[in-house]
């Protein structure tokens, strides 16, 4: 397969989606930090003994134990941390102050969009990243997004595969040559509850 030009080869197998090529095409086009990301990659910068924070933020279980298998193979690179409503996730962005947080836009009470941007408001000069992990499909949305200091937009369904990737190359990680075996049976245990 011939590699997409401008696109990071890390990242050609996100072009078999075709909803995928619809978000990151667009972007692509109208946020230049993603852009940047996605044509040159993106490590952040931490000193040797320190780990990348992650929060994830999302009301429903099932979906935080996928979050969990998407890092699965690097536990032992990040620090992973959990709010399961918006205002959790924007009271420990603001006391935990974590490198990346994985967004739900659809959460009761404090919806995604409204915490990213409180989040932002509240904290103008933390260095965070903000990637919507979200069901969010219509074009309308995706302007919004933006507006309110999103950083990417991954649709769900997750692939694990292809997110996992995305990650551990945005946060600098490695994933350990021994980890081969765990990446097949959690992969294959995605494959077998999306049939399902």
């Amino acid at each position: 397969m011939h590699e997409t030009e401008g696109i990071h080869p890390i990242l050609q197998n996100l072009n078999e989606c075709p909803a995928c090529q619809l978000i990151v095409g667009y972007l692509d086009q109208v946020h230049p930090r993603f852009g940047r990301f996605m044509h040159h990659g993106y490590a952040r910068e931490l000193s040797m003994n320190d780990k990348p924070l992650v929060l994830i933020a999302d009301d429903d279980p099932d979906m935080i134990n996928q979050m969990k298998l998407v890092f699965k193979p690097v536990m032992d690179q990040v620090q992973l941390i959990v709010a399961i409503n918006g205002l959790e996730a924007v009271r420990k962005c603001s006391s935990e102050k974590p490198n990346l947080l994985l967004l739900d836009h659809g959460m009761p009470g404090l919806d995604g969009f409204t915490a990213c941007q409180m989040i932002r408001n509240m904290n103008p000069d933390h260095d965070m990243d903000i990637w919507f992990i979200t069901g969010l499909v219509a074009e309308d949305d995706m302007p919004l997004a933006m507006e309110v200091g999103a950083d990417c937009l991954i649709q769900k369904p997750i692939n694990i595969p292809h997110l996992r990737h995305m990650l551990v190359t945005h946060l600098g990680l490695e994933i350990p040559e021994d980890a081969s075996s765990v990446i097949d049976l959690t992969d294959d245990d995605d494959e077998a509850s999306d049939a399902a």
